[in-house]
């Protein structure tokens, strides 16, 4: 099991066979609906996640630019506020107690905000598994929402990233999740591709998409090339991000006919 976090989203997975299902859901259940935050958990888990500014913990590049990137595009609000502890202020975490954790959970943990998914189950069985996992809960008070606006810029740091590589990417405003023009965006992602210089796993893997193509096969010096789409329910960014040993990137891959 474990569990993530995205600007919009808090996802909860797990693998089992399939024989143990019901075991698993339970767990996410439980998990989800009868969280206990414990003072002496809460206490350990902000010491380790605090940034500590004298001995800084390494970060991996690209989760640094696809974090600035969307700063660039949304600001300080919404989808552009960091959802990483390293660039989060240390005071930031002054205020996290068990009851605030339990407040959260109340707010948000309500049954018309959430989805569950599985593979490789029959879906009437599921279903029986989430009523008898989730079924006691109740429709919460509604949660006001900020919608995301894009206003556009740029972000630049001045984080020395360890590969010894700079680290770029440049995005545009793209159709939401819930939008008609959703497919062929995806679709167009999947044109452009894209990859690393060298395959650690053999040659072939993106080898004939565009920015493999016309950036990586022609420049030298680029290192990786890759497009991305971030997707959210009322708004979304379409992009690519690149690092390279030397100083041409932006013009290159902006006036290379891929993106």
């Amino acid at each position: 099991m474990a569990a993530s976090t995205t600007q919009e989203n808090i996802f909860y997975v797990g693998d089992v066979l399939r024989d143990h299902t019901p075991y698993l859901v339970d767990m996410l259940g439980d998990t989800v609906t009868n969280g206990a935050f414990d003072s002496w958990e809460v206490s350990e888990l902000i010491e380790a996640k605090a940034p500590d500014h004298e001995h800084p913990a390494p970060r991996i590049p690209d989760a640094v630019t696809l974090e600035a990137i969307h700063q660039a595009a949304y600001g300080d609000r919404t989808l552009g506020r960091s959802v990483s502890p390293q660039a989060s202020h240390a005071q930031s975490f002054d205020h996290i107690t068990p009851a605030l954790l339990q407040e959260y959970a109340a707010t948000y943990y309500q049954p018309g905000r959430m989805v569950v998914g599985a593979v490789g189950v029959d879906h009437a069985r599921l279903v029986d598994l989430v009523q008898r996992a989730f079924g006691h809960l109740k429709p919460g008070a509604p949660v006001a929402k900020e919608p995301a606006e894009y206003v556009g810029g740029e972000v630049r740091s001045g984080y020395d990233s360890e590969d010894g590589l700079a680290h770029f990417a440049v995005a545009l405003q793209a159709p939401s999740l819930n939008d008609a023009d959703l497919m062929p965006l995806c679709v167009l992602q999947m044109m452009l591709g894209g990859g690393l210089s060298f395959s650690a796993g053999g040659p072939g893997k993106g080898m004939h998409s565009r920015l493999y193509e016309r950036v990586l096969n022609r420049w030298g010096w680029a290192h990786s090339a890759n497009c991305f789409t971030s997707l959210f329910t009322d708004s979304a960014l379409f992009g690519a991000c690149w690092c390279r040993h030397a100083t041409p990137g932006v013009s290159v891959l902006c006036g290379s006919r891929s993106f």
